[in-house]
């Protein structure tokens, strides 16, 4: 958020599902470059992929409703 503090968004589907996709946004670059380090790694079970969004990005899509 615009204080700089993490925040996590999870994405939803039609029905209000979890869908896959979560919007994250980090206290500093360094945790974001830490953060970039799992792409294309799994956590667990589950395979992940990691896109860097600019702001305007990411309030576009958040309003939008896609995935969230």
């Amino acid at each position: 958020d615009a204080l700089g503090e993490p925040t996590v968004v999870i994405g939803q589907d039609s029905l209000q599902r979890p869908s896959g996709e979560a919007f994250v946004t980090f206290a500093s670059v360094e945790d974001c470059e830490k953060g970039l380090r799992y792409h294309m790694k799994h956590l667990g079970r589950r395979y992940i992929e990691i896109f860097p969004l600019f702001n305007k990005e990411y309030y576009r899509k958040s309003r939008s409703g896609v995935g969230v």
